[in-house]
């Protein structure tokens, strides 16, 4: 039971199941209210009865009022509502967690871009080579919503994550999305053959280029007929079980 006579900070939250609510900071009460939650025009009541004959059917026990009032454009976690209320109630809102980050490998960099948080007014992009992190910030208070990281490593895997800034403080971070960079040139490729079969190899900064074959009679020539060898595009090597049936057989690597 919240004490009369003095100021209380009061926040509402709902992500599409459950309504949250939390007093002082602290999360005071949850109840999962289904998928729809709308509001109608009423009067704001704080602290009244549920049942009872008052106004809206509440037993109207609080006489109380509200010092201001402010709707966030995202769902506040815990730790951004204790900060809110640690601001105070003139306070900006901790920045908003940007969402929809997209990431897409080239020649030695990957370009990224996200969707823009409601408050932010600058954006952190971090880095790892690990899906779990840790993750080093690479570009700090960006006025946009993307960036291209240069002087990668073709054919690494690298995982990339972006946070929001504020006056008031730092997002948490957004999942992480991988890539990987790939060479542009093309490749050689190497053969080596023996014991009834024949290796194929490219280099490692040509992963995901996709390798296809196609096998025709003797003396028939190149033709249109290219299949695509499964898997080939998470590797740089290929091993090929040599038929005698086949005329002859010829390989292509295409970028992807």
């Amino acid at each position: 039971m919240p004490n009369t006579n003095v100021w209380h900070y009061l926040a509402y939250t709902w992500n599409g199941s459950n309504l949250t609510a939390y007093l002082d900071g602290v999360q005071d009460v949850q109840r999962n209210v289904g998928a729809i939650c709308k509001t109608v025009q009423t009067f704001i009541q704080v602290g009244s009865g549920i049942g009872g004959t008052g106004v809206n059917g509440g037993n109207d026990v609080a006489n109380d009022y509200i010092a201001c009032a402010r709707l966030e454009s995202g769902v506040l976690t815990p730790d951004e509502v204790a900060a809110n209320y640690a601001l105070g109630p003139l306070g900006t809102a901790a920045a908003i967690l940007p969402e929809a980050l997209t990431a897409l490998a080239g020649d030695g960099q990957v370009s990224l871009a996200w969707n823009a948080s409601p408050n932010a007014s600058g954006y952190n992009v971090k880095r790892s080579t690990n899906s779990a992190g840790p993750f080093g910030v690479i570009a700090a208070n960006l006025p946009v919503l993307t960036f291209t990281n240069t002087g990668l490593s073709n054919g690494a895997t690298y995982y990339f994550v972006v946070s929001a800034t504020n006056q008031a403080g730092e997002s948490a971070s957004s999942a992480p999305v991988s890539a990987q960079p790939v060479s542009l040139s093309p490749p050689p490729i190497s053969l080596v053959a023996g014991a009834g079969q024949f290796q194929l190899g490219w280099p490692q900064d040509h992963l995901s280029w996709v390798l296809q074959m196609q096998t025709n009679p003797p003396r028939a020539g190149l033709g249109t007929n290219w299949v695509t060898l499964p898997s080939s595009t998470a590797t740089n090597q290929v091993t090929i079980l040599i038929d005698s049936n086949n005329g002859s057989a010829f390989f292509r690597l295409l970028h992807p």
